[in-house]
């Protein structure tokens, strides 16, 4: 698994790793907020073009509005929503990652 997906994995897979508590609202807070920080001084990087597909991917698959993704996710799985992202992710990576940056 390249870099690029990895990050992403790593949070997913350990939450408590990266935020206080490993809940769904702080690791996607946490995700959001570093993509956006790393998307003010680099665009077209690799990663954060990644998870701009990842969010697609998962408005495309559970037919969720594009600026709501995540508040329509935690609505639709509730207390299993960080699980159902990991798994999202998995299916995400097996998908695309040939053809993806990175």
């Amino acid at each position: 698994m390249s870099k690029v997906f990895g990050m992403i994995s790593a949070v997913l897979t350990r939450p408590q790793m990266y935020t206080l508590h490993g809940t769904f609202g702080e690791v996607v807070a946490f995700l959001e907020g570093y993509y956006s920080g790393a998307a003010i001084f680099r665009m077209n990087e690799p990663a954060v073009l990644v998870w701009g597909e990842f969010s697609r991917f998962l408005s495309a698959t559970y037919n969720f509005r594009s600026g709501f993704v995540m508040d329509e996710f935690l609505n639709k799985f509730g207390a299993d929503a960080l699980n159902e992202l990991k798994e999202a992710y998995d299916k995400f990576i097996s998908t695309y990652e040939g053809t993806l940056p990175g």
